[in-house]
This record gives structure tokens, C-alpha cells and sequence, in this order.
């Protein structure tokens, strides 16, 4: 997948996780061997300053498949698969919805989030 890439950088260059210090797919494309695949924000300006039309996006999906998920993923896997959403919706969170003239969040029952996976 990544026989095309020059190692030109550019991608690394616009990545925002890469500007914050994060080291991701970009890096590996850049030469580096310190990187996370779990770090990208998924904003697709690698691919579209990419030169050779590398599908960065895949090379980083086939490093994610090699590579343990971080814990705060895992969690937010395990509650999209239990409640439907990756961060959990508690009375707190909907304080602070109202606290910000919000409405608040009302869940879905687990067993509707069941029946909806089961569709997919």
C-alpha cells in the first residue's frame, strides 16, 4: 500500500495530531518508527496533500489491526456495543447540558441498542 510514498512529509506537516506532538501514521509515512495508529483525528488532509495518492487512511486501518486498541478506545468500543454511545451519557452530563440551555440526552434502552447492531 505505501510502495508510492516518497517520504516527502508533506503529510506529516498538516496532521493535527502530529502538530500537538503526537506521533501517527504520518510519521511512519515519514520515515519514523514511533507512531500510534489510534492517534489520528480522521480530518483526511494527509490523503488530500498526499503527492502520490498513497490511501494513508488504509495503511493506517491495517496498522490498527496490528496494534492493540489504547484503553479510552477499548472503553468507547465497549460502550458503543453496550449503550450506543461511545461516551457515556450520566444525569451529570445532562446537568451540564442544562447548565448550557441544552436539552438533554435521552438514551435509547439497551435492548433497542441491541436489536440496532443486530441489523447492521
Amino acid at each position: 500500500m505505501i510502495e508510492n510514498c516518497t517520504h516527502c512529509g508533506l503529510c506529516r506537516e498538516v496532521c493535527p495530531a502530529e502538530k500537538l506532538g503526537g506521533r501517527t501514521i504520518t510519521s511512519l509515512l515519514s520515515g519514523g518508527d514511533e507512531y500510534s495508529a489510534w492517534l489520528c483525528c480522521c480530518c483526511q488532509l494527509c490523503q488530500e496533500v498526499c503527492p502520490e495518492g498513497v490511501d494513508i487512511h488504509q495503511v493506517m486501518m491495517c496498522e490498527r489491526r496490528r496494534e492493540p486498541a489504547p484503553d479510552p478506545h477499548r472503553r468507547s468500543f465497549e460502550n458503543v456495543l453496550r449503550y450506543g454511545y461511545a461516551f457515556p451519557i450520566t444525569e451529570d452530563i445532562n446537568a451540564m447540558r442544562s447548565a448550557h440551555g441544552l436539552d438533554p440526552v435521552e438514551l435509547i434502552s439497551a435492548e433497542q441498542v441491541r436489536l440496532l447492531l443486530h441489523c447492521l
